[in-house]
């Protein structure tokens, strides 16, 4: 089935992670093949979401704003996209993070970088 016809089905969720110093095409790509993918029939419910549900900056300088904060999900989230980012060296790293607009060496707040805990499996709930 094509999903042009028949019952309504449940939209698939994709939720984007945004945080400071992400790639911007690394955002903007996966979500435009979503969304190309939607305009020939697809169901995908496209989210991007950030800490608190700020406005990140990229390593282009473009300020992106989160529709929804992480810690709102309680639900399922279908696809979970985590984006790169150009020194993801450092940020899989134990070194503290730090954003391009300040010298190195100072430390971002706790959550101030990505997602702290544990993510839900397909198919299970977020707590």
């Amino acid at each position: 089935m094509d999903g042009r016809s028949g019952p309504r089905r449940r939209p698939h969720l994709v939720v984007m992670v945004l945080f400071d110093c992400v790639q911007l095409l690394d955002v903007t790509g996966p979500l435009e093949v979503f969304a190309t993918a939607n305009d020939q029939g697809a169901c995908y419910r496209l989210l991007t979401a950030s800490c608190g549900g700020r406005e990140v900056t990229t390593t282009a300088g473009a300020r992106l704003a989160a529709d929804a904060a992480l810690e709102e999900f309680t639900g399922t989230i279908d696809t979970l996209i985590v984006p790169g980012r150009s020194d993801w060296r450092r940020a899989v790293s134990d070194a503290p993070p730090h954003r391009r607009d300040q010298p190195p060496g100072r430390v971002l707040p706790p959550g101030g970088l990505g997602v702290r805990g544990r993510v839900p499996a397909r198919g299970h709930r977020a707590a």
